[in-house]
């Protein structure tokens, strides 16, 4: 299974609930990582 495959009924106020706050933190840590990724990288 995907790991930002919705588990809920779309409708369904879990489903709402899961797609705003999985969504922001999957997108957040991977801007964090690329952030300290970038730190490293001398242009």
């Amino acid at each position: 299974m995907p790991f930002d495959l919705n588990p809920f009924p779309v409708a369904s106020n879990r489903h709402s609930i899961w797609e705003m706050l999985v969504r922001k933190d999957v997108g957040g840590f991977v801007a964090q990582d690329l952030e300290d990724l970038c730190s490293f990288v001398q242009v």
